[in-house]
């Protein structure tokens, strides 16, 4: 039936514009389909792209089915053209923002992925700062009308066998941290035998409290805390989730002296296979739930 319709719309298309115009829609249609097939071929696997934003944080997610969550927007516009490395030209929505937390470095570069972006849900905890731009990024969530998710400990997100499980922060947490730091939204990401930790800028001080579970003893990929500041990544959390990777989001000669030497002793120390932004560009890490490939831009 549809093909007759389709034939009978061809007809019509060339008797009022002629052959040429006729073709020129066919050609497009075909290019429409073509770019739908390749990207939902692509996207088979599961695919977290750190992305290279300078002295700041931004991973994006995508599921086997095409699923996007973007973790923090990085300190500026950057973020923006990292996005297009990796989103489709068709593309003009993100399923899922999660913010960890509102310091500048991580919140900023959200506000023009609001304005560029449809945004269907986001994610934070319930720590409340009191910064003019967490109120721009509050005015931006209600204008977007996203469905928000105020997350804690114990809470989790499934889809497409991708399980997102919130560790921190614990839902008494917020009641004496006055560190925005360790209001961080914390969670391990797991897709079949492959794991993904996540800490935003949590620090050593409340790491313990991740040791539940539900944290595999063996994680396939550590996002270092904080951008590998030695205040993060402390130890004890080390010696149990010894990581077979390690990804540092920093600035290339940031002030900070990030990743810190002492942190890239202590994963050394495990045998964990440390990439960095500030050297690699952006890092994007491809796993069937086994096998794991990392690429790097440089």
């Amino acid at each position: 039936m549809w093909v007759k319709t389709f034939l009978k719309s061809c007809s019509v298309i060339t008797s009022l514009y002629g052959k040429v115009a006729t073709l020129l829609i066919l050609l497009l249609c075909l290019f429409f389909l073509i770019a739908t097939l390749f990207s939902f071929l692509g996207h088979k696997k599961l695919e977290v792209a750190f992305l290279n934003v300078g002295q700041g944080d931004a991973t994006l997610i995508t599921t086997p089915n095409g699923y996007q969550i973007l973790i923090d927007g990085g300190r500026d516009l950057s973020v923006l053209g990292e996005l297009k490395k990796y989103l489709s030209y068709f593309d003009t929505s993100i399923d899922m923002v999660i913010l960890t937390h509102a310091d500048a470095d991580h919140l900023t570069g959200l506000l023009p992925v609001f304005e560029k972006f449809t945004i269907r849900h986001v994610v934070t905890s319930s720590y409340v700062s009191s910064s003019s731009l967490e109120e721009i990024f509050e005015e931006k969530v209600v204008e977007e009308k996203a469905v928000r998710y105020v997350v804690s400990s114990g809470d989790s997100f499934h889809v497409d066998g991708v399980t997102l499980y919130m560790l921190h922060p614990k839902k008494d947490t917020l009641t004496y941290t006055k560190d925005i730091n360790n209001a961080s939204v914390t969670f391990i990401m797991t897709y079949g035998e492959a794991s993904f930790l996540f800490t935003g800028d949590l620090s050593s001080t409340y790491e313990p409290s991740l040791l539940v579970k539900q944290l595999p003893k063996k994680i396939s990929v550590y996002k270092a805390g904080h951008h590998g500041s030695n205040t993060s990544s402390g130890e004890l959390l080390l010696s149990y989730i010894r990581p077979t990777y390690t990804v540092v989001s920093a600035g290339e000669g940031n002030s900070y002296g990030h990743p810190h030497q002492e942190v890239i002793e202590r994963l050394l120390k495990y045998n964990s296979h440390i990439f960095s932004t500030a050297s690699s560009g952006s890092i994007t890490v491809v796993t069937d739930g086994k096998s794991i490939d990392v690429q790097t831009e440089k």
